[in-house]
């Protein structure tokens, strides 16, 4: 979608303004006060903005503390207690610390993989809503356009992975045994297609990131080609997304439709988000099956 789409959309109610930020998608949204008893045509109007932009932002939220954050996720749907949660049983709050993990505890502890959080359930979180309590200087976050990437595949291409499904693992986010309860160490792993249907745009997107581990039917060695061919074209730069913060920022985005990565160049300053994520359905693929959890 060009930048005039963006700036020209219908939902720029006179209440707030939407900008687009970049050709990819990404929007900053202008005036809006984000609070958990927002009207029911402020937020129809903010999901149109989310569905054409994939990712929103709005500066200047310092007012939500935790309970006020979670409940501006609940106005998009359910919030979702995320299942290797650390320190979060029971909560749709997580915390993201720069001190939260070592790197004997995860593999990628700052998220600078390219990632959709929770694929390795069947029906992962479909929103996220993430602010910046303590940013360092640096530190940005990307997203990818994953429906943008496949528009643009090669049509050989985009008829190759309307056919694939892909197991996603959570194996890459697991701490050695000793290092976590057993119930955050719990295996998950999810058979999706790699081309999804978005379930309200009806847009096709790809479906990958670093959760994928194998291609369904093929072997290792074969996977791991086309996976690496596919995620490399989400993430070529006319595709992505970035944000530098500011404390307070707040970002909303559509996981039906991205991926996020941190820029883990920020050393040891202290970096401290918190993310409300939003219950998602399984997946639909062009050939109109869904998702299944494997185990």
């Amino acid at each position: 979608m060009s930048r005039r789409a963006f700036s020209d959309m219908a939902v720029n109610p006179p209440r707030f303004r939407v900008r687009a930020l970049t050709g990819a998608g990404g929007c900053v949204v202008e005036g809006v006060r984000l609070h958990g008893g927002l009207s029911t045509d402020m937020v129809d109007a903010l999901n149109s903005a989310l569905l054409s932009c994939k990712v929103l932002f709005f500066r200047d939220q310092q007012h939500l503390d935790s309970d006020e954050q979670e409940r501006v996720a609940a106005l998009f749907g359910v919030p979702f207690t995320h299942p290797n949660a650390l320190g979060n049983s029971g909560a749709a709050m997580l915390i993201l610390s720069s001190d939260t993990f070592s790197e004997t505890d995860n593999k990628h502890p700052r998220n600078d993989v390219w990632h959709v959080d929770g694929a390795y359930l069947d029906a992962y979180p479909k929103i996220a809503v993430l602010q910046a309590v303590v940013v360092p200087p640096f530190g940005d976050t990307l997203w990818a356009n994953t429906a943008t990437a496949y528009r643009r595949l090669a049509e050989p291409l985009r008829r190759l992975a309307d056919r694939l499904w892909v197991r996603h693992s959570n194996a890459p986010c697991l701490a050695p045994p000793d290092a976590r309860t057993a119930a955050a160490a719990a295996r998950f792993e999810a058979l999706h297609p790699m081309v999804i249907v978005h379930p309200e745009t009806r847009e096709r997107s790809l479906l990958l990131g670093n959760l994928a581990q194998r291609i369904d039917g093929l072997s290792a060695r074969e996977s791991a080609v086309l996976i690496d061919l596919f995620q490399s074209h989400i993430e070529r730069p006319e595709h992505v997304i970035r944000w530098s913060w500011r404390e307070g920022d707040v970002a909303i985005w559509d996981a039906r439709s991205s991926q996020n990565f941190t820029v883990d160049d920020y050393g040891e300053q202290e970096r401290l988000m918190r993310r409300v994520l939003v219950k998602g359905e399984a997946p639909i693929g062009v050939d109109g099956r869904r998702s299944v959890a494997v185990y």
